[in-house]
């Protein structure tokens, strides 16, 4: 278990859904942020990284919301790297409200690449000092893993736009969600809330392709709802992997 970190975001108008709810995706671009900011402070951030021609590349999300905040209020996050191994990395995260609520929580996995390579590489021994982290962990951590695509009930395509590639040159990982969700049926958008959502990011895209975002959708108990989602890039690979649970508002 490494260094933890906590940070302060206020929820934004720009935040908000058509319920005036803090977005899934705005809370995934404060995970994806977070983890950023305790970088810098540890001075083992991006321009450091860029130095050696490394970067972290996400690769699997675990996130469960309990509460969704609004308008004007502020949450904390609180960040802990959870352990090394090699050349993957686990990050988890705890969210709560102004009262210290616990409001959400998650995990991240991601790999430290080779920029020029775009192949994993063995993290190097100051990242382990840095974040606190003595050593590999024995076993990887167990994390949920999304259901396969059988058959497709909805469906879309987009055209990946300038505006959704990120620093690494291939699209922001928030973006994967934003068009996952862009397929789901207004009426469940509607009634129902999402309240887990487990992600695994199988190959990058970058500007200029076409994606393909298809889901089904399958009734649960307790008034909730399962989603399995797939995104496919234009020559037909799987691209990432989603599966959501919503639950009757």
């Amino acid at each position: 278990m490494g260094k933890s970190f906590e940070y302060i975001y206020p929820i934004n108008y720009y935040n908000l859904d058509v319920g005036l709810k803090c977005k899934i995706t705005s809370i995934f671009d404060f995970l994806c942020d977070i983890g950023m900011q305790q970088s810098e402070r540890l001075e083992v951030g991006v321009d450091k990284l860029l130095e050696k021609n490394l970067t972290w590349v996400f690769y699997k999300y675990n996130l469960k919301v309990y509460r969704y905040p609004g308008f004007g209020e502020n949450i904390k996050i609180k960040t802990i790297p959870t352990g090394f191994k090699k050349f993957y990395a686990y990050r988890e995260y705890f969210l709560y409200d102004e009262e210290d609520n616990l409001i959400a929580e998650g995990m991240s996995l991601f790999f430290l690449i080779d920029i020029n390579r775009r192949r994993p590489s063995r993290i190097p021994k100051d990242l382990y000092e840095a974040y606190g982290c003595n050593g590999d962990i024995d076993e990887a951590i167990p994390m949920n893993e999304p259901d396969k695509l059988e058959e497709a009930q909805y469906a879309k395509e987009f055209y990946v736009r300038y505006s959704d590639i990120d620093s690494n040159k291939h699209v922001n990982n928030t973006r994967y969600v934003e068009w996952a969700l862009e397929v789901v049926p207004q009426e469940i958008i509607t009634n129902y809330s999402l309240e887990d959502i487990n992600i695994v990011f199988i190959k990058e895209i970058t500007y200029g392709h076409m994606v393909r975002t298809m889901c089904a959708t399958e009734e649960q108990e307790g008034n909730k709802i399962k989603i399995v989602h797939l995104i496919k890039d234009d020559e037909g690979n799987d691209i990432t992997s989603l599966t959501s649970i919503w639950k009757k508002i």
